[in-house]
């Protein structure tokens, strides 16, 4: 393997991409970053908008849980209950989403 695939398969777009095997490290890490840049985005498509309250927090965790469904289930093409449950994924990584998406 060389230098720069090295480089990629470390980097924050190399660990998200499709691979033939997971560990669930590696899927919770991928997990994290999907769940972060979708805070990201949606926090600041809502404050664009003006979009505030129950309404930006509803859309936040619903854009979340099923942004999130899409990459496990159509890009990734894994069964998310091979490597544990949804609520492990989730309660592990979306402290720091929700804390993403209300700065933004």
């Amino acid at each position: 393997m060389s230098d720069s695939e090295i480089i990629f398969k470390n980097s924050i777009l190399g660990s998200i991409q499709k691979r033939d095997e997971w560990t669930t490290t590696e899927l919770k890490k991928a997990t994290f970053i999907v769940l972060l840049f979708t805070a990201i985005a949606v926090g600041s498509v809502c404050g664009i908008l003006g979009v505030k309250g129950a309404a930006a927090i509803i859309t936040f965790l619903l854009v979340e849980y099923v942004n999130t469904a899409i990459y496990w289930r159509k890009y990734l093409d894994i069964n998310i209950n091979d490597f544990g449950t949804v609520s492990e994924f989730f309660t592990e990584n979306i402290a720091p989403s929700v804390s993403s998406f209300l700065v933004r």
